[in-house]
């Protein structure tokens, strides 16, 4: 691979991979990385992957979801979880060898952590209080704790444990619906949806559970906030109610102001961010089903993977590949 001013010609960049030739589409995605590198002076996310929810392997008469995983742009499908139940809301852990998620195949929804190259499983909620329902798992930034919503204490509160789900305490206490949790990228910080004015906003507090303020006042309905990695750009995006239809909005942190990523004419909704943060990736209806998007984080440049047939939604974009 040679890399090259166009206009003096001089090599910018050249290299040889070596390796098996059956799959040259790994090639390609190292060159492509190795060109961000070398010409923007930014990390790539080719060699990324990305987590998702989707019924494909449904039968009839009996609702399933399986958790698969995708490269960056929609190839090479490859399936997590094969319990034929409710698999949802997929979560990478830092390290990309695992991800969280919620299944129902105990009859409720509990948090499980699948090591994804080991071909196995923990429960990470089980044998707690029995009947309690657990949703939304986000790994903080070291991946040594795990945030999630729980109905553990009676109400659904937002709860912080140990990543192997031990020590696990709560932070919220309101006789509201808390939920949703994500993190800054420091771990300082948890934003997290409630309904404790009446309608779900997005709220942000410490990671401690203290100083608890409203962050979106745009809106009749907002969940779902995920805080982009990067430091150049201090935002939330999350799904938002924009002229009744559920669309991808990203709110600026410092001047509070609203951008609208997704106009699209069916909903869109679960954002999640590239670990770059320059790109989001969403899911909309097109056709009638669930699809994943991408796009930048200004929403241009959007562009439907093909990952396979069914309902596909709820993605989460992993992390870099450990060198």
């Amino acid at each position: 691979m040679r890399l090259f001013f166009v206009d003096g010609g001089q090599t910018m960049l050249a290299k040889q991979y070596s390796g098996k030739a059956e799959n040259p589409r790994v090639f390609a995605h190292q060159a492509a990385d190795d060109i961000i590198a070398q010409a923007l002076q930014s990390r790539g996310v080719a060699r990324t992957k990305i987590a998702f929810t989707s019924d494909r392997d449904a039968t009839k008469g009996k609702a399933t979801k399986e958790l698969y995983i995708v490269d960056y742009d929609g190839y090479n499908p490859r399936r997590v979880t094969v319990n034929r139940s409710l698999n949802l809301l997929p979560a990478w852990s830092p390290d990309g060898r695992s991800i969280a998620y919620v299944s129902y195949r105990g009859g409720i929804p509990e948090l499980f952590l699948a090591w994804i190259y080991e071909g196995r499983s923990q429960n990470l909620t089980g044998g707690s209080d029995k009947g309690v329902q657990a949703f939304s798992p986000a790994f903080s930034p070291d991946g040594k704790r795990i945030a999630y919503a729980s109905s553990r204490s009676g109400n659904m509160e937002i709860w912080v444990a140990n990543a192997d789900g031990s020590g696990a305490r709560r932070l919220t206490s309101s006789p509201a619906l808390d939920a949703a949790p994500c993190w800054s990228p420091t771990g300082q910080e948890i934003a997290f949806t409630s309904d404790r004015t009446g309608t779900p906003q997005i709220w942000v507090m410490d990671s401690e559970g203290l100083n608890v303020r409203r962050l979106t006042t745009v809106g009749d309905y907002n969940d779902g906030a995920v805080w982009n990695p990067s430091k150049e750009h201090p935002e939330i995006a999350y799904t938002s109610r924009i002229e009744g239809r559920f669309q991808v909005a990203v709110v600026d942190l410092a001047t509070r102001q609203v951008r609208q990523v997704t106009e699209a004419s069916g909903s869109c909704e679960s954002p999640a961010w590239a670990p770059s943060g320059r790109h989001l990736v969403f899911s909309c209806v097109r056709g009638g089903k669930w699809q994943i998007v991408t796009a930048d984080r200004e929403g241009r440049r959007a562009q439907m993977l093909d990952t396979g047939p069914g309902n596909n939604a709820q993605p989460d974009w992993g992390p870099w590949p450990t060198p």
